[in-house]
């Protein structure tokens, strides 16, 4: 339901004060290592949206991450909000890899794991008009969401 919601939200009015919003999500995650590198100051955005997407790659990365330090950081790219998620897991084998965005895609199914997360992350990219994008290999993955 969450899915479909974004995907036929109307556009976007809200302005989302970057900086508060990542600060204020990352007491949510204290393993997590928040680094604000030159962000826009205000996107506009639904937050309830940007939140979703940004705390399916949280959870994703603390989940395959093997224990190990997570990283989100957020900056500007060409005028576009840019936020990566990296973790310094095994990587995503080559098998998954094709399937990652694969709505009911999971590996973790036993953990409670629905395979919509990546989905949800990829219709907020798609709705802002940006796109989602990871590079993977045996010292940890990184997604990165521009909006």
């Amino acid at each position: 339901l969450h899915l479909a919601q974004i995907e036929n939200a109307p556009d976007a009015t809200e302005r989302v004060p970057v900086a508060d919003f990542f600060q204020a999500l990352a007491t949510r995650y204290p393993a997590v290592t928040l680094k604000l590198d030159a962000p826009p100051s205000h996107v506009v955005i639904s937050s309830d949206h940007l939140r979703s997407a940004v705390s399916n790659l949280l959870d994703n990365a603390l989940r395959h991450g093997a224990g190990k330090p997570v990283t989100l950081r957020v900056s500007s790219d060409q005028g576009r909000l840019l936020i990566e998620v990296s973790d310094q897991g095994d990587g995503i084998s080559p098998a998954n890899q094709s399937r990652l965005f694969q709505r009911f895609f999971t590996t973790a199914r036993d953990d409670g794991g629905t395979g919509l997360g990546l989905a949800i992350v990829r219709a907020v990219a798609e709705r802002q008009g940006g796109r989602v994008d990871y590079t993977t290999g045996a010292s940890g993955t990184t997604f990165t969401l521009r909006v």
